[in-house]
């Protein structure tokens, strides 16, 4: 099915269909009308080809990129008359969303877009929300914690980072020092802080010291074989070295398992019968294959398996989103945010009681409209931005030709993760072109509600595409070969503070299935640079145990004391004592009195997002992924943008934002008069000191063709 919409059937379907596109009005197009008018945009749209194909045998090869835009340009002009239109319309207010709009109206004067935001600001997963008390007068409405991205890394040159070294007013928080505590299942310290038992000596090249430093080494050293061999295409020549890869028999899970101790090696290798690497889509494995080949595999680690199951869990589970077992080594490691293009590094946790939004809203401000723009405080207020109306429907057209149309709902907040439609009422709006920044999960989850045979209202679940995106071959290879990695924080507040001043606590705790990893990190907010005080410490999971997290049976308040405090007295057993008997206690361990509060932000159960960041798992097509980002990713009049499509910058902020600019410089290239030879580059695509420079005083990457 099409969108059933034409230009040369708009004037009559007006009567028919777009009353109701006036905001306010009620819009249902049901599926028979939907098919009558598809066939007739088919009939026109044979005609039409027809006249094309003469025109375009009478015209000049040099003239064909100025007719086409020409031709765009009018498309659009017309549209315009149609009630509630937009040039562009952007689905979601999050980084992405945000720089589409930046970017057209910054690069090319548009202002004609509109942005469509189900919840009730803008950020996406950028999210921050006052949590626990305080009798400090300052957060007597709690401590303002990150949700969602808290970090600003890769070093001075991220322009959110530059945007933060700009504010007049200086922003609460402070560059991660690393300082760490990791226990055995017992509780007792093995390992200190990163200067003093992570830090690998890459000049001496010595033998590791600990699981610490070797998964430091076999990191790096599984970095340059990812880059180097897996990632080359077929037929490419490779280094010898990558011949190595070839002594490594790949692991699987056998049966139900699903942790370090049911990954079982088996025969086969990622190398030909001869014992020779050969490139190409085919070659791929585990990261946890991959760092094995410099020795390194938690299940038989000289530290003992969990210790070093608790180390890589930083590094590799949290940063993915997943257990690095199930991870694509060949999609691993492809950004560049740690690579030194951002200059001096940085990895910045965020305190402020402004929180990582506010510099988003810093950056929209300079084309959206605001009732309130202080040092401490910005509110986005624009007509532009339409806020609590949740996309439910997107008919769009394959050929670009014929006008998106896009339905919507007003959604209700229940609460930070739940914004339903009010009622059944819906409204629609058109426009030319169709940018959504949904995350990869909700296309999924797009996906799989055309696939499945559930008549159930899908309004509330994600939204639906007509055509369906399986329709699309590329579309949905690229959705079947990608998955959301999940990440799930407890914040829990305490009467006292019963740990040391470290950042970072690794505690291994084998429990209900989940081997050493049930609950295997936890993060000081109570520090001298950020909530010091607030006696607040968070559990960081991730991958299957986050999603266990997830059950709303775990999260009732029972469940909760009985999963962590067992954990906490295991592992803290000194602090406790101590703890206790400062608040006149006459016992040694935690108990549910002892906790004030407790908040578990839920992303994976959020509909507008369904997850933290994109994964690919293990055998994951490069070729299909690459092939679907070469395309912008756009199809006709629908673009796809967001984190997930930034290839250099998967799962960061700056990932989405960089998207987003992509998105919009592709429009203008491709739909708008005089910019048909635009620059389209990003550092999604390149390297900064190929192709990109940095403007200071913007805080921007652009093309150096600029």
């Amino acid at each position: 099915m099409t969108c059933p919409c034409n230009h040369k059937s708009l004037a009559s379907l007006l009567l028919l269909l777009l009353c109701g596109f006036v905001l306010g009005t009620n819009n249902v197009i049901n599926s028979k009308n939907f098919n009558e008018l598809s066939e007739r945009k088919n009939e026109k749209s044979k005609t039409s080809d027809s006249k094309k194909s003469e025109k375009s045998e009478k015209s000049e090869n040099s003239n064909k990129s100025k007719n086409s835009h020409t031709q765009k340009s009018e498309r659009s002009n017309k549209s315009k008359n149609s009630p509630a239109h937009y040039e562009v319309i952007i689905g979601g207010a999050g980084t992405a969303g945000i720089a589409v709009a930046h970017t057209l109206q910054r690069e090319a004067g548009i202002n004609n877009y509109a942005i469509l935001e189900g919840k009730d600001d803008i950020g996406g997963r950028m999210k921050a929300v006052k949590f626990g008390t305080s009798e400090e007068e300052e957060n007597q409405g709690g401590f303002s914690i990150e949700t969602g991205s808290n970090y600003i890394s890769g070093g001075v040159l991220n322009p959110f980072y530059c945007q933060m070294m700009k504010l007049k007013k200086e922003m609460k928080g402070y560059n991660q020092e690393w300082k760490i505590r990791v226990n055995d299942e017992s509780g007792k310290k093995i390992l200190g802080d990163f200067d003093e038992d992570w830090k690998y000596d890459w000049d001496e090249y010595g033998e590791p010291k600990n699981a610490a430093q070797r998964m430091v080494r076999a990191h790096g050293n599984a970095g340059w074989y990812a880059r180097h061999c897996l990632q080359k295409k077929s037929g490419a020549v490779v280094s010898k070295w990558c011949n190595g890869l070839c002594n490594i028999n790949v692991t699987q899970l056998l049966g139900d398992g699903m942790g370090i101790d049911d990954l079982k090696v088996t025969n086969r290798t990622v190398c030909n019968k001869q014992g020779e690497f050969l490139p190409g889509d085919h070659a791929d494995m585990s990261i946890t294959d991959i760092m094995r080949l410099d020795g390194y595999f938690a299940q038989n680690d000289k530290n003992g398996t969990c210790v070093a199951r608790v180390i890589e869990y930083a590094w590799l589970d949290i940063e993915m989103g997943r257990a690095p077992w199930e991870v694509s080594a060949k999609h691993w490691l492809n950004g560049g945010t740690f690579s030194g293009e951002f200059g001096e590094e940085k990895d910045f946790l965020v305190f402020d009681d402004r929180s990582y939004l506010f510099l988003l809203k810093a950056k929209a401000s300079k084309v959206l409209d605001t009732s309130k723009n202080t040092d401490n405080e910005i509110v986005i207020k624009d007509n532009r931005l339409l806020l609590n109306k949740k996309i439910t429907k997107i008919y769009w057209d394959p050929d670009g030709e014929t006008d998106v149309i896009v339905t919507y709902c007003n959604t209700k907040k229940l609460n930070e993760y739940s914004f339903p439609c009010t009622n059944d009422s819906r409204y629609n709006v058109t426009t030319g072109d169709f940018v959504s920044t949904f995350s990869m999960g909700v296309l999924k989850n797009s996906l799989e509600l055309e696939l499945s045979s559930n008549s159930m209202n899908s309004d509330d679940i994600a939204p639906m595409f007509y055509p369906p995106l399986s329709s699309v071959g590329l579309i949905k290879k690229t959705l079947d070969n990608t998955e959301m990695g999940s990440l799930i924080k407890v914040f829990m507040q305490f009467k006292c503070k019963f740990w040391e001043d470290k950042e970072l606590f690794f505690t291994p705790y084998s429990k209900d299935g989940f081997q050493c990893d049930y609950a295997p990190t936890f993060f000081s907010l109570d520090g001298e640079k950020g909530h010091k005080g607030s006696k607040i410490l968070s559990l960081i999971t991730s991958g299957n145990r986050a999603q266990d997290l997830s059950k709303p049976e775990n999260q009732e308040p029972e469940m909760i004391y009985k999963q962590f405090l067992p954990v906490l007295n295991t592992h803290f057993k000194e602090g406790i004592s101590t703890c206790l008997a400062d608040e006149g206690l006459n016992r040694t361990e935690l108990t549910k009195e002892d906790m004030i509060d407790f908040f578990i932000p839920d992303w994976f159960n959020d509909p507008l997002v369904r997850g933290c960041w994109l994964s690919k798992p293990n055998g994951a097509s490069a070729e299909e992924h690459a092939k679907f980002l070469a395309k912008g990713p756009r199809f006709g009049n629908l673009v796809f943008s967001g984190e997930a499509t930034c290839k250099r910058h998967t799962g960061w902020v700056h990932g989405g934002w960089f998207s987003g600019e992509r998105s919009a410089r592709i429009l203008l290239k491709e739909r708008k008069d005089g910019f048909e030879n635009y620059d389209t580059q990003t550092l999604c695509d390149f390297k900064p000191n190929r192709t990109m420079i940095f403007d200071d005083d913007t805080c921007e990457w652009v093309p150096k063709s600029f």
